[in-house]
This record gives C-alpha cells, sequence and structure tokens, in this order.
C-alpha cells in the first residue's frame, strides 16, 4: 500500500510544475520498471506454483502405474528358464535304440567258409583186371584234372546247399586207349553223361572251427550220381590242413552194377573186378565269405 501511494504522490507531482519534470522521470522510470519487473515475477512465480502444482499430480499419479508393468517383465523372465526344459525330452532318444537294433542283426549276411578245390587236383578210378599177357592181376587206372566244386559250411560247421564236387569223366585216360575208349562209350556214356557229381550232404568227424594245421581223417556223405543213378556214399577223407590251405585225398567203393554200368570185355582182358575204387586227389584253400 506505501508503495501504490508513493506513486500517486509522485504522479501528482509531475502534473503540478515542470521544473520537477527532468529529475521525475528518470527516478520515476526507474521505480517504475522495476515495479513492473517485479510484479511479473510475483505473477510469474503464481503461476509457476499453479503449474507446479498442477504437475505435481498428475506426475504422482503415474508411478503406480508404472511400477505395474515391472511384475510382467519379472514374470516373462522367469517364463523364460522354463523353456529349456523341452530341450531335456530328446535324450531318452539318445541312440539307445540305434545300439540294440534287432533288425540289422536279423538281416545281416551271414558268414561262410569254403572249402574249395584248386589246382593240381585230380580224379581217378582204380579196377582190378587180370590181362592175358600178365601172370597176376594189376590196377588198371585211369584218371583226369578236370575236377572241380567245393565244400559250404555255415558259421556253425553245418553243410551249406550246392556242396558238390563234379569230374568231367569224358577228359578220363588211362594206359590202354581201348580200354578209354569203352568205359566212355558202354559204362560210362560220358557223351550223354559228361560228368560224374558227387553232393556232400555231411561231413563227420572234422573238428570245428576248421583247423589250421595238422592232418585229419573224416568223412564225406553224400549222393555220388553217375548218368543217371544217384546213390547214397561215404567217401573216407584225409586232409592235412596249413593255414587257409589244404591237401588231401578222398577215395570210395563202389560197384558196377549198382550204377548200372558194363564191365569192361576185351579178349587181352580175361577178368575184370565187380568192385572198383573211386580217388580224389584234391588241393584246396579255405575263404570266407557271405551269403
Amino acid at each position: 500500500m506505501k508503495l501504490a501511494a508513493f506513486i500517486f504522490l509522485v504522479a501528482m507531482i509531475g502534473a503540478c510544475g515542470g521544473e520537477a519534470k527532468p529529475a521525475t522521470p528518470s527516478v520515476t522510470a526507474a521505480p517504475s520498471s522495476m515495479i513492473q519487473s517485479t510484479v511479473a515475477p510475483t505473477l510469474d512465480v503464481a503461476a509457476t506454483v499453479t503449474a507446479a502444482v498442477t504437475m505435481t499430480i498428475p506426475v504422482n499419479t503415474p508411478p503406480p502405474s508404472i511400477a505395474s508393468p515391472r511384475p510382467t517383465a519379472t514374470t516373462e523372465s522367469t517364463a523364460h528358464p522354463s523353456s529349456p526344459l523341452p530341450t531335456a525330452s530328446p535324450r531318452p532318444a539318445v541312440m539307445p535304440e540305434p545300439t540294440a537294433h534287432p533288425s540289422p542283426v536279423e538281416g545281416s549276411l551271414t558268414d561262410v567258409i569254403l572249402l574249395k578245390l584248386v589246382e593240381p587236383s585230380t580224379a581217378r578210378y582204380i579196377i582190378r583186371e587180370q590181362l592175358a599177357r600178365l601172370d597176376l592181376p594189376n590196377d588198371a587206372i585211369g584218371q583226369t584234372s578236370d575236377v572241380s566244386g567245393m565244400i559250404r559250411f555255415d558259421a556253425s560247421g553245418e553243410i551249406l546247399q550246392d556242396s558238390v564236387f563234379t569230374v568231367n569223366v569224358s577228359s578220363l585216360t588211362s594206359d590202354e586207349a581201348r580200354r578209354d575208349r569203352y568205359l566212355k562209350s558202354r559204362a560210362l556214356e560220358s557223351d550223354q553223361y559228361p560228368t560224374v557229381k558227387f553232393a556232400i550232404n555231411e561231413v563227420k568227424g572234422l573238428p570245428w572251427p576248421l583247423p589250421t594245421s595238422g592232418a585229419h581223417t573224416f568223412d564225406l556223405i553224400g549222393d555220388l550220381t553217375i548218368k543217371e543213378v544217384t546213390k547214397p556214399v561215404i567217401w573216407r577223407t584225409v586232409v592235412e590242413f596249413a593255414s587257409d590251405k589244404i591237401v588231401g585225398n578222398a577215395s570210395v567203393t563202389i560197384t558196377f552194377e549198382e550204377f548200372d554200368m558194363r564191365k569192361p570185355r576185351f579178349a587181352f582182358i580175361i577178368s575184370v573186378a565187380e568192385e572198383f575204387k573211386l580217388e580224389l586227389n584234391f588241393s584246396g584253400r579255405i575263404l570266407t565269405t557271405t551269403q
């Protein structure tokens, strides 16, 4: 109030006299601008305070809303650790199944042991006969090296199919050409039946697994086919084993009659025995393969 009275007084003095004007304006102007600046800040302060009050109320209100999302962030971070757990679930399938696979075993190929004939191998017949020019009986021997075949064993030593020895009898020769011609044309009929076959069904007395050294005696049991006649026979066999190589001899005694063969009849031959021997001197290799 004093300030307002002072301002009014100064204004009245300025209206009454001209001499006081020079000093009055400078004195009056300064306080006037100061007053305005003083009043203005007061208004500004009020406005600021009002604004501050206005701003304070909304500013204080959001914190609760800001605080509420934070739990959500925490929940998300807690949710993530549980996701690795599914990765642990494949572990039961961690290849125990391939290891314990029965199917490859059931479908796997079986080992086969082959006893295969190789050169030199020779098949021969030995017939006891009495020649007219000799006082005593002698042995007529005819032979061929045209021999092939094998014995096939499974992993337990049992004989498999296709265990066969084959002899080409059309190539048999002896020391007497007339005998050879007769045996081929009349006894064996080799033009029509060029081969004699022995199908092996069983090996009796042979150690298993096959030995790698020493001499061993055993029986080859099977079916001998000459022309159209097949008979069961047993070949007595002796084999010398040396690592994967073998050398052996097998023999069997048969008759002309049982295989429907004619005995040789010539003027120079007095007699021929009913029985005769078949022999097989062979070399072989032991091989392992699969079927």
